[in-house]
């Protein structure tokens, strides 16, 4: 996801505002309506703000007994291997037995909320946004579309306490400021309490809430413990389907097949296997993503600037507008055959029905070497190696792949 930087400094200064009280929760949705996907591009730009404006960093909670007799215990929320481009959209672990009186501290590890739902249902991530301004040009899929934001209630706190008794949803809203606090939730009453991430479907946890004073099942240094072994289960289920995919032969119909992304279970590469194909001119290429979790997009800029997912939008009246660029979300009007000039894109493709489908295809008819990305999960790079996707823009690391017609 590419942000620029007018966009970058409004939305930090929108959370830090909100949480200083400065913000109203109204006018903070307005600010915030519509958020990119990528977790290393939204984080990133605020600890670089938030490093150049020199603010303090918030400190990791004090895990074990307190001085009130509680305990405070850990959840992670995901895990990230950036050197493989892995993500795992898990709580670990995902029941957690504590007594009343006691906190959980969620680790944040990618772009994930932590709600508890009171009973409720997952929140959907796209709505319409209810305050529309300025038409933005998009492809002819958007035409008679709504102008669309991911819902505002995911990415803000909600609740106004970090208490959890189960009668009101409690929100930690998504890691955008780090700066902030971070979330912590206490359990004064006895009882299960379910909680999700309403961005990765599958997502889910329980916490369980014996009476104060009884026996714990496991201590914090066994759930650690318990967590790696899960992972390293992840991570080795996931590499049998990684090879399988990188080693894909042509379909029936000849048609050269990628991968956007393997996924097994609620881990998932952020990767196109194979990274590159070869095919001959006139030939074509299929991707598709097989994920649950996560949606991408396979994107040739053919000499043009890399998209920015989000598009920002000035208001007279209040606070600007943060809105899902139709350019990035919905396929754009491709060729008969590509040749490498102009800007090609499959729109959001990933698992229904959030998503039209999972699938594209680009038949390729002129010889040479063509970069595409995945707008949601690659950005400019920061040194090293990256594709070059258009004369004169910055390198691409991430999500990134190649075509080679000969």
């Amino acid at each position: 996801m590419t942000i620029n930087e007018q966009t970058r400094q409004a939305f930090a200064a929108a959370m830090r505002d909100y949480r200083a009280k400065k913000l109203s929760r109204r006018n903070a949705i307005k600010m915030l309506g519509a958020l990119g996907l990528s977790a290393t591009a939204a984080s990133g730009l605020l600890h670089r703000a938030n490093a150049q404006d020199g603010m303090p960093m918030p400190a990791t909670p004090v895990l074990g007994q307190q001085a009130n007799g509680s305990t405070t215990w850990k959840v992670a929320a995901g895990a990230m291997d950036m050197a493989s481009m892995v993500e795992v959209s898990q709580f670990f672990p995902q029941t957690l037995t504590v007594n009343a009186g006691d906190s959980v501290y969620f680790e944040i590890m990618g772009f994930h909320n932590v709600r508890f739902t009171a009973g409720g249902d997952r929140l959907p991530l796209f709505i319409p946004n209810p305050a529309p301004a300025t038409p933005i040009a998009g492809p002819t899929a958007a035409q008679g579309q709504p102008q669309l934001i991911f819902n505002p209630e995911i990415f803000l706190p909600g609740g106004d306490a970090t208490a959890v008794d189960g009668t009101t949803p409690v929100n930690s809203g998504l890691p955008l400021d780090p700066t902030a606090p971070p979330p912590v939730f206490t359990f004064p009453t006895p009882g299960t309490y379910d909680y999700v991430c309403d961005i990765h479907p599958g997502m889910q946890g329980q916490i369980v809430v014996q009476e104060a004073g009884a026996a714990y099942p496991a201590d914090q240094a066994a759930i650690d413990a318990q967590t790696q072994t899960e992972l390293a289960a992840a991570y080795e289920a996931l590499s049998a389907e990684i090879d399988a995919a990188n080693a894909a032969t042509p379909a029936a119909d000849g048609i050269a097949l990628v991968s956007a992304g393997v996924n097994v279970g609620q881990a998932e590469t952020l990767a196109y296997h194979p990274a590159e194909v070869t095919i001959a001119a006139g030939g074509t290429v299929r991707w598709v993503n097989p994920s649950q979790v996560s949606p991408h997009t396979v994107t040739f800029l053919g000499g043009e600037a890399p998209v920015e997912d989000i598009i920002f939008q000035p208001s007279e009246a209040g606070p600007p507008t943060l809105v899902l660029n139709p350019n990035s979300f919905f396929p754009s009007d491709a060729p008969a055959a590509y040749n490498g000039q102009g800007f090609v894109n499959s729109g959001y493709i990933g698992h229904a029905p959030v998503f039209a489908t999972d699938t594209f295809e680009l038949t390729f008819d002129t010889p040479g070497t063509y970069e595409y990305y995945c707008i949601l999960h690659a950005g400019p790079a920061e040194g090293g190696e990256g594709g070059t996707p258009a004369a004169g823009a910055p390198a691409l690391q991430g999500m990134v792949g190649r075509v080679i017609v000969q």
